[in-house]
């Protein structure tokens, strides 16, 4: 750390600090200057890895006495100790790159870049890439101050001592701003840093230029470049770094580095060049990767390589479409980092580079504001906090006016193999137009069975509601919804982009389905869910011979088991008799009221046979019940059911029902919302004549 007007100090660690490892910190450099040039003779500063090619670190490290930039003699990663140069990669540097503008560090802009010649390996534990903060991460309090954040460096224990043989650590709390600019009143303290303290502890000469960490889902990221302070571990004046979220479009665009979901613009190169090597890191567990290039003109081709760049003639994955138009998919990638190069045929100024992953997420709860401003706490943690482990998005409100009636956090993280969720997730509910928009696993304003909803936003009869379906993640179970994420706007209209694809997009296999906004008016959160694959029959009734009501099997009365909805099928009110179905999205198990075993009626006339028995019948163990006719004199409608007692499979999937009502409505099918039948599933007519009376149709699969 560069010190400006040191204050007094206690002689203790980096500083009251502790030892720590490579391993707990892999990410971090070391760069050495033996320079006689430099501002304070022989010297170590700390990086953070970016990628195999990159390290960021203090502008004003790679500066001699006279301003001019100067490389480091030594740069060495992987290893804990600095005597440990032959454990450790030692890559020499090609290029040092700086910010534009710097003037000194407490003006801020004290970051460079640093191009390594000779590429780092990244496949071991001790030397790993580290993801950077972005603006949607701070808007989401990840940086926000009180949040605990970890500095690491070998520099001195106090001010003019001799540097740490080994990598120490230590907890800073983020301040804001203003507690910052209070400290240091001579200095104008910019956005584009971030001040950290902690009583009696914190960072010092050497530490410069390392990294800034704070909890991010399961890992760290980079939120912070530490940059100076007055002494050293004088809790009076905070530590400052400057903050990676300022300056990461100057890195990605100078490092070409790409992030999930996000597009950037191609730099410009000559026809038949190519331009320069854009990396992507995929974590485990990712899936459909895609690498899109579009423009409104020019020519370009995508050539794209796992651990290596590509070029004409090695490239697993490519797209070479004559036009503007490439694209090219990886369905299950491989962990790492991803090369691609563009080759350009014919240049436009507006070519875009996209690059994306899916990631399936654990589901670890919500929290919001309600009732004009009461917080809606996190089950977990009780507060505005995500349990540990997960990382909070804010999908909507604004860091303009934190704990508001507006604001509504997610809290998640990457699957993996072996490791349970928290929380089992149940669908959502809301308002959109004005009008409710159900939960699509229960087709109504409420939660599945066993299922608590949790009100998240709106106070109700005022404003819209936004309701979160949860329980709590059962041992040694899987959870019976997938989760896809969610979106939504933030900051004056911002895109919050789903976590699970880093962009407003919902993984391959899911849907997007809003929960609250008014197009042009306010904000969306919209979140991405599987439709069901399987439905639940819960029984039927309807009325026969001239009038008799018969009840639903399921129940003894006119009414569906609980969890389940009804929906009419047939009948025109106070005029001619009615049909209503008995049904809910499966919600995995074997827990439907009534297996489903057919059904069999009259079309143009003609007896249409139950396809499960080829006649007008039930398979063997089911009952028949007549719901509609009277024999003699209309016609007649019969479905089968078996009670589900021992919690067994259907033996014949139900694929749902569509019908008729008052005067010829077409009631849509509960499975699909449409006249149609779920995918794999076929449609059967059951009852009507064309052009004379209503139709009954049920869906049925082999």
């Amino acid at each position: 750390m560069e010190p400006q007007e040191p204050a007094p100090s206690s002689a203790q660690e980096i500083v009251n600090g502790t030892d720590t490892t490579i391993g707990d910190n892999p990410w971090q450099a070391m760069l050495y200057f033996n320079s006689a040039t430099t501002q304070m003779g022989r010297r170590v500063c700390g990086g953070s890895i970016l990628n195999e090619k990159w390290i960021l670190t203090a502008q004003h490290c790679v500066l001699d006495k006279y301003g001019n930039l100067i490389e480091p003699d030594l740069v060495m990663v992987g290893s804990t100790t600095l005597d440990g140069v032959h454990h450790g990669q030692t890559p020499t540097v090609e290029d040092v790159i700086p910010y534009p503008g710097f003037l000194d560090t407490s003006s801020g802009k004290d970051v460079a870049l640093v191009l390594l010649a000779t590429p780092l390996d990244l496949s071991g534990p001790n030397a790993k890439a580290i993801p950077l903060i972005t603006p949607v991460d701070e808007s989401s309090r990840v940086t926000t101050p009180g949040v605990v954040a970890r500095a690491t460096g070998w520099g001195a224990h106090f001010l003019n001592d001799t540097f740490n043989n080994t990598l120490r650590t230590t907890n800073l709390i983020i301040q804001s701003n203003s507690v910052a600019q209070a400290a240091y009143p001579t200095h104008h303290i910019t956005e584009d840093q971030i001040p950290a303290a902690a009583l009696g502890t914190g960072i010092c000469d050497g530490d410069s230029g390392g990294p800034l960490t704070v909890p991010y889902g399961d890992t760290r990221a980079l939120a912070g470049v530490l940059s100076w302070g007055y002494g050293c571990g004088d809790s009076r004046f905070p530590g400052m770094s400057a903050r990676v979220s300022s300056f990461g479009s100057w890195i990605t665009s100078t490092t070409c580095i790409l992030t999930n979901g996000a597009s950037v613009p191609v730099i410009d190169v000559d026809e038949d060049d190519w331009t320069c090597t854009y990396t992507l890191s995929v974590p485990e567990g990712a899936s459909d990767l895609k690498f899109e290039l579009s423009s409104s003109e020019g020519d370009g081709d995508v050539y794209v390589r796992f651990g290596a760049e590509p070029d004409a003639f090695t490239h697993p994955c490519d797209s070479a479409n004559p036009g503007n138009g490439e694209k090219c998919t990886i369905d299950y990638p491989s962990v790492g980092t991803y090369s691609v190069k563009i080759h350009v045929y014919a240049s436009a100024n507006d070519m875009r580079l996209k690059a994306g992953y899916s990631s399936l997420l654990d589901f670890g709860g919500m929290w919001g504001y309600v009732d004009n401003g009461v917080l809606a706490h996190h089950p977990a943690t009780g507060s505005d906090t995500c349990p540990v482990g997960y990382k909070p998005t804010r999908l909507l409100g604004s860091v303009a006016y934190p704990g508001r009636d507006g604001d509504v956090f997610l809290c998640s993280r990457p699957q993996k193999a072996g490791r349970a969720p928290l929380y089992d997730f149940g669908g959502m509910w809301g308002y959109v137009l004005g009008a409710v928009m159900p939960n699509p696993y229960t087709l109504e304003a409420s939660c599945p069975e066993g299922y608590t909803d949790q009100r998240v936003l709106g106070t109700p009869n005022v404003d819209y509601e936004v309701h979160v379906c949860y329980r709590p993640h059962g041992s040694g179970t899987t959870p019976s919804l997938p989760f896809g994420g969610m979106m939504g706007q933030v900051d004056g209209g911002k895109v919050a982009p789903n976590p699970a694809t880093g962009a407003a997009s919902c993984p391959t296999g899911f849907v997007s389905r809003p929960v609250s906004g008014y197009p042009n008016v306010d904000w969306s959160l919209h979140f991405c869910y599987q439709p069901p694959t399987r439905w639940d029959f819960g029984g039927m009734w309807g009325s026969v011979n001239g009038g008799t009501s018969v009840d639903n099997p399921a129940t003894d009365q006119r009414t569906c088991p609980a969890g389940y909805k009804a929906t009419q099928l047939l009948g025109t009110r106070a005029v001619d008799f009615s049909v209503f179905l008995c049904s809910r999205p499966s919600l995995g198990g074997n827990n439907e009221a009534l297996h489903f075993g057919g059904m069999w009626g009259t079309v143009n006339g003609v007896l249409r046979s139950n396809p499960y028995t080829n006649s007008a019948s039930c398979p063997s163990g089911y009952t028949a019940t007549r719901v509609l006719g009277t024999p003699g004199l209309d016609a007649n409608l019969h479905y089968c059911h078996m009670r589900n007692m021992s919690k067994t499979p259907a033996q014949y999937p139900f694929g749902g029902m569509w019908g008729q009502v008052n005067g010829g409505t077409y009631v849509p099918n509960p499975s699909t919302g449409a006249i149609s039948c779920p995918p794999g599933f076929t449609d059967r007519q059951v009852l009507g004549t064309n052009g004379l009376d209503y139709e009954l149709h049920f869906c049925s699969k082999p």
